[in-house]
């Protein structure tokens, strides 16, 4: 992850940002951040689900995952306007930190930097609550494709098309019209998704809480999924967009949720990590009944293992592989 290049949020001259919002506030809509909330909350270690109960009391992390949406309306945070997405130059082929987060900040320094609040000795507990509840919201937010869209038409906010028999911005199609086609309850939706997450895909996506990773994923997404329309040509404005679009992007919106869930839930277990119990005499690896990969005890991702489908190895067991990835 890279470090903060001096910017610090929330120190962003108010009266340029009206130029520089180039991309509407809310990605997913409340219902898909607190999707991402609720499926971060089920994959917490416990000093990390402790320590998020004690900042934010009697709220959920599915609860907090909206505030930053709600904040829209007090202009003591217009200075946070920009913090929710970054946009990319038509013509680049990947999103760059240095390149394309301008000074007054981007979703993926924000993550960066309220990490570094929530990890900070000398932070406020009124900072650290702040912190977490942009950061719940900013992890789902760079999950979003068109979060990571092109400049030049705000990351499809310029994009005038018809969704089934709705007419919507491009943008507000992946931030919110796709989640309503599935027709499922927030809460039924998040069980859902979260019950399809395997050991693998929690250690793969999990393994590196890199944002401007999760960023880059986004912008590939925006490129081959959400600017394409149903025939595979460019999303113009104009366009009708009905069954066809929504089948070949159903699964892209959800994988990015499950994966927005499992990452802020691997990001808070890095920023509070437990203490790993001594493994038991003769025990040399550990590992689930449902994954072909093993881990050393040690590994922070045995935490996250159902205790009923936990297996104890004293030797490298046959026909699996070692997760190499450890400490996580």
């Amino acid at each position: 992850m890279r470090t903060t290049r001096g910017w610090r949020v929330g120190r962003a001259v108010v009266t340029v940002l009206g130029a520089l919002a180039c991309a509407v506030l809310g990605g997913w809509g409340a219902d898909g951040h607190r999707v991402v909330g609720q499926i971060a909350a089920s994959h917490l270690n416990s000093k990390a689900k402790a320590e998020v109960e004690a900042l934010l009391g009697d709220l959920t992390l599915a609860d907090a995952s909206t505030w930053a949406d709600d904040i829209r309306g007090n202009h003591r945070y217009d200075w946070a306007r920009p913090l929710h997405y970054v946009n990319v130059e038509r013509g680049d082929d990947a999103f760059d930190l240095e390149t394309h987060c301008p000074d007054e900040g981007c979703v993926v320094q924000a993550i960066i930097t309220y990490t570094e609040t929530l990890k900070s000795a000398s932070a406020s507990r009124e900072e650290k609550i702040e912190a977490l509840k942009f950061l719940v919201h900013f992890v789902g937010d760079v999950h979003q494709p068109l979060h990571v869209g092109y400049a030049d038409d705000k990351g499809g906010n310029d994009i005038k098309v018809k969704f089934f028999n709705r007419q919507a911005k491009l943008h507000a199609v992946w931030d919110t019209l796709i989640i309503q086609r599935i027709g499922e309850s927030w809460q039924d939706l998040a069980a859902r998704l979260d019950a399809g997450i395997s050991d693998g895909d929690r250690a793969q996506w999990g393994a590196s809480p890199d944002p401007e990773a999760w960023a880059n994923e986004s912008f590939q997404l925006a490129v081959s999924h959400a600017y394409r329309d149903e025939s595979g040509g460019p999303v113009v404005t104009g366009d009708v967009l009905g069954q066809v679009y929504f089948d070949l992007n159903r699964d892209v919106v959800e994988e990015r949720l499950a994966m927005a869930g499992v990452r802020l839930a691997a990001l808070l277990n890095e920023i509070y990590p437990e203490a790993a119990a001594p493994a038991p005499s003769g025990v040399q690896f550990v590992g689930s009944r449902r994954s072909n990969v093993y881990h050393v005890p040690t590994c922070k991702i045995v935490e996250e293992i159902d205790p009923h489908n936990l297996v104890e190895y004293a030797a490298a067991p046959t026909g699996k592989r070692l997760h190499k990835n450890c400490p996580w």
